[in-house]
């Protein structure tokens, strides 16, 4: 798939200064971080390596060095035990940056935790991600020279002048053309309408993640989508489910699976949730919590860090967002260190937090699909002076007579600063109930939800709301 310049530059041609200065400040510091820790040095140099034997990027001769061009400084993340290498379009250099430049189209990815939803419903539950997504897009050849870079191998002590051939990951562009590019794959290479949704509704940038409620169906789905992707040279892999037969199908068809301990205790982050796959379990690893800095930024970070889109824990969370705001009201400026009773509530709820590891949540919305007679919707709001919350459940009820609750999403936020009277804080958390019953109800690919209640002080006192969409008051 090719891309044309014109499709992401701002205005034409960017007026930037060249940057090699920059670049080479940074690639001094990366070159220290390698004498300090050489396992990242060797996952570092891989991944970078790859870049040019996959045809990724590739050195500029000399003859082509000079204006215009720019360069992009780089660094490294880790994702599923691999090193990825970002090379960062945001850094300024006179005032601008090659992102200032380039057009970012707009967000295309659905709301992530509509997407993780999908992973929720079914029995059979799977995950992958698209292979150097960013890496199978080329760009024009008079593109490149804004995507140069530095890069000095093992023993060498000159840097080479590199540039990409391909999309980089890190410019403001990439997402856009990523999530294009896929969409457009489905519409050109699958007449199958489900192929096109799943697509659309279950990728969340790179990442594919889908449930079913049977192995048959689950397969049929994972081959459509990966087939019509492979054939944009877009691949699937790294394969985790919650079904040996599900695995042993795709592992049979080529792609690459992720194995999962036999003992069931490794946990595999999806979009950054512990799911452990084999117990088919959603958990929470808190192990972060022992370098706090007690001061407004350093706990805001720690509290930030806790990645939880369905909610699960922020019964937690939320009490932390009260304290930050308060330790703002009382004056406290971000830097400034937290001390006193202040010191002592926020080292118990640390330590509290860790409790979350113990946390067990079971992954599957509908289990025992078959066998389902009847599914409810049920909201449930509520407010304080200090913040308001609503939480969806589903309600199973199976035909011999058993009922099955599974919490779907929690959803907070802060009352307004100013005082507001308790009714109008009521209505405050209706509307966030409301809000969250069409986001749940808009996710579920399932269309056996029989019925919808809201439970909320705001709906259960005002009579004209129980006729609105179905929200009965019980």
């Amino acid at each position: 798939m090719r891309i044309r310049g014109t499709d992401y530059m701002a205005n034409g041609e960017p007026a930037l200064s060249n940057n090699k200065v920059l670049a080479q400040k940074r690639l001094t510091s990366l070159l220290r971080r390698f004498d300090e820790d050489e396992t990242f040095e060797a996952d570092y140099r891989v991944a970078m390596e790859k870049y040019f034997t996959e045809g990724y990027a590739r050195v500029v001769e000399e003859e082509r060095h000079g204006q215009p061009e720019y360069y992009l400084a780089h660094h490294g993340v880790r994702k599923r035990k691999k090193t990825r290498v970002v090379f960062d379009a945001a850094a300024k250099y006179q005032g601008k940056a090659l992102n200032d430049a380039i057009l970012s189209g707009p967000a295309l990815q659905a709301p992530l935790p509509a997407v993780f939803l999908k992973l929720r419903e079914g029995a059979v539950a799977w995950a992958s991600d698209i292979g150097a997504m960013f890496s199978r897009i080329r760009m024009r050849p008079e593109d490149c020279r804004y995507f140069r870079f530095l890069w000095q191998r093992k023993g060498e002590t000159i840097p080479h002048v590199c540039e990409f051939t391909r999309l980089p990951f890190g410019a403001t562009c990439s997402p856009f053309l990523a999530i294009s590019v896929t969409r457009r794959a489905a519409a050109d290479y699958s007449q199958d309408p489900e192929v096109l949704i799943a697509i659309k509704s279950k990728f969340y940038v790179d990442d594919y993640l889908s449930s079913a409620a049977s192995v048959e169906l689950g397969v049929k789905e994972a081959r459509a989508v990966s087939d019509a992707l492979a054939k944009a040279d877009l691949h699937l892999e790294g394969w985790v489910s919650n079904s040996p037969e599900f695995s042993q199908e795709m592992a049979a068809d080529g792609a690459t699976t992720t194995e999962l301990s036999l003992n069931g205790v490794e946990a595999e982050k999806v979009l950054g949730v512990c799911w452990e796959a084999q117990s088919d379990i959603l958990t929470f690893k808190v192990n972060h919590i022992t370098e706090v800095v007690y001061t407004r930024v350093g706990i805001a970070s720690k509290v930030a860090s806790l990645f939880d889109p369905q909610g699960m824990a922020t019964q937690m969370v939320v009490k932390a967002k009260i304290k930050l705001r308060e330790l703002g009201v009382q004056g406290l400026q971000w830097t400034d260190p937290v001390v006193g009773e202040s010191r002592k509530w926020w080292e118990k709820w640390f330590d509290t937090l860790k409790q979350l590891n113990a946390v067990k949540i079971p992954r599957c919305l509908f289990p025992q699909e078959l066998l389902i007679e009847e599914t409810e919707l049920h909201i449930f709001g509520d407010t304080s002076e200090e913040a308001y919350a609503a939480v969806a459940n589903v309600r199973q009820i199976y035909r011999d007579g058993s009922i099955e609750i599974r919490q779907v999403r929690a959803v907070t936020k802060l009352a307004p600063k100013q005082t507001l009277s308790v009714p109008k804080l009521e209505l405050n958390a209706a509307l966030q109930a409301a809000r969250l019953a069409k986001t749940v109800e808009g996710a579920m690919t399932r269309s056996s939800v029989d019925a919808s209640f809201g439970r909320t002080p705001a709906l259960c006192g005002i009579g004209s709301a129980r006729q609105q969409r179905n929200i009965r008051c019980s």
